[in-house]
């Protein structure tokens, strides 16, 4: 799950390196969270197949997060101000 998880995120354009500020504001405005269901279940998937756009409870999805990260010694994906 996890190769195909990466080769998924691999082949999609939205995993080229940031190169100017429109990249910067488009990935730094949505929490992890939506990208993951944005590739999982693709474009619409709020309104398509009734998917919350972030979960109700976020202290949960920030430690989960944080599970995830420490688990495979991943990279914060970025700071929150």
């Amino acid at each position: 799950m996890k190769k195909e998880a990466s080769q998924i995120v691999e082949r999609s354009p939205l995993a080229a390196p940031v190169a100017n500020v429109m990249g910067v504001a488009i990935f730094s405005q949505e929490l992890p969270y939506y990208w993951a269901m944005f590739f999982y279940y693709g474009n619409g998937y709020w309104w398509e197949k009734g998917i919350p756009v972030q979960p109700e409870d976020m202290d949960a999805y920030f430690a989960l997060e944080k599970k995830i990260i420490e688990k495979h010694h991943l990279k914060e994906p970025f700071e929150w101000k």
